[in-house]
């Protein structure tokens, strides 16, 4: 059997072996689009294509510091998109709103989540990289951690209860609507890395937005050493796009942005072959 068929059947056997995986719903669906309630201030970019019902837009974010923490910072706008867009409440979308760019919740909400970690990682016995508190501390949200967290959906309800007031409860109930996409770096998606099972939960989640007039998720996707958040929202057949980056650069504008994320990976990049920040190899 020469390697090509070899390699097929392995993806045949892959596909046999994992069946489409079925998830349990969020519920409720969406009540309201992002862009119905975010103001404008709050916009980096938007683009509204009235004919085909499609927005797309970028939206701000807590501003990331030099550091190297941009995973923690798109899980926690990713569970403040949840409650924006799914809020019983309509008043509860500005605090949700207002919540969201708060500095001094992100850093509640980041001490929260590793701290859940560290005490994960003390029921690994001797457990290597990553699961040791060193690695923890140093800010990376690496792919075990983020698995683990939507693994354990009710430690992330837990956190996010504890950081709100009372009467701000978790909006929705089931599996979180995230998926990590951690491997889509050019280089990354030339050389085929995404699994088996990426691929069906992405058909699923497409099929289910082609099929159904009301759907949301969110994909944190990962690009070479930085994390993007892209919420995927439809209410009432009318569908957006909203973009999420934790440096804030226009993912939409100009060339000059795009060479900005470029200098910025290819500096990450030295720091973590000389020694400073070697953490980087989150993604």
């Amino acid at each position: 059997m020469d390697i090509a068929s070899s390699i097929l059947n392995d993806i045949i056997s892959d596909v046999i072996k994992h069946k489409s995986p079925s998830f349990k719903p969020h519920s409720p669906f969406p009540r309201r689009l992002m862009s119905d309630v975010i103001p404008e201030h709050y916009c980096i970019h938007k683009i509204i294509h009235s004919e085909r019902k499609h927005i797309i837009s970028q939206v701000k974010s807590v501003n990331q510091r030099e550091n190297g923490s941009c995973g923690y910072y798109g899980l926690y706008s990713a569970l403040h998109a949840i409650h924006i867009v799914h809020a019983e409440e309509d008043h509860h979308c500005k605090d949700y709103l207002s919540h969201m760019h708060e500095r001094v919740g992100f850093w509640k909400h980041y001490h929260k989540v590793t701290k859940t970690l560290k005490e994960h990682a003390k029921t690994q016995g001797d457990a290597n990289y990553p699961w040791t508190e060193d690695h923890i501390e140093k800010g990376i949200l690496e792919r075990p951690y983020i698995n683990f967290l939507l693994n354990n959906t009710h430690l992330l309800r837990r956190i996010w209860e504890d950081s709100l007031s009372e009467d701000h409860i978790f909006e929705t109930s089931g599996d979180l609507p995230i998926t990590p996409l951690p491997d889509f770096a050019f280089n990354s998606l030339r050389n085929n890395r995404l699994s088996v099972m990426i691929v069906q939960r992405m058909s699923v989640v497409f099929g289910n937005f082609q099929s159904q007039a009301s759907y949301f998720h969110i994909f944190i996707v990962g690009l070479t050493c930085h994390w993007l958040l892209i919420v995927c929202n439809k209410v009432d057949g009318k569908l957006e796009v909203v973009m999420i980056d934790s440096r804030n650069h226009n993912l939409m504008g100009s060339e000059e942005e795009f060479k900005k994320i470029a200098e910025e990976a290819i500096k990450e990049q030295e720091q973590a072959s000389s020694g400073i920040n070697a953490e980087y190899g989150e993604i």
